[in-house]
């Protein structure tokens, strides 16, 4: 079993807000910065995510607007790439029935 996090700020209004939520249930230092290089630098600290492997469910992505959706697939992406990099898998789920993704690429 891989450890996985939902992280649901179904109150968030703001890129800003929602970040901040994510911080906090996945107990981000308190410096956390609130914005997506923060989060980018959070998650690729092994001392922040200890974990071997981690599965993310995201939902509630409204509050980021379409333009914070993009930025925030591109910073999963490189996450999910330095971790690969470590021989950790790193999983991102998107539960946002509102959100126009591109399809998942078929190899």
């Amino acid at each position: 079993n891989y450890p996985s996090f939902v992280i649901s700020p179904k109150n968030a209004t703001s890129t800003v807000e929602w970040l901040q939520v994510l911080a906090q249930q996945l107990n981000f230092p308190t410096h956390f910065g609130a914005n997506f290089d923060a989060l980018y630098d959070c998650l690729c600290d092994s001392e922040v995510m200890p974990q071997a492997a981690c599965i993310l469910v995201l939902e509630h992505l409204d509050a980021l607007g379409e333009a914070g959706c993009d930025t925030l697939i591109a910073v999963l992406q490189a996450v999910a790439d330095e971790w690969r990099e470590q021989q950790r898998p790193f999983w991102a789920l998107f539960n946002a029935a509102g959100l126009d993704l591109d399809p998942l690429p078929q190899k």
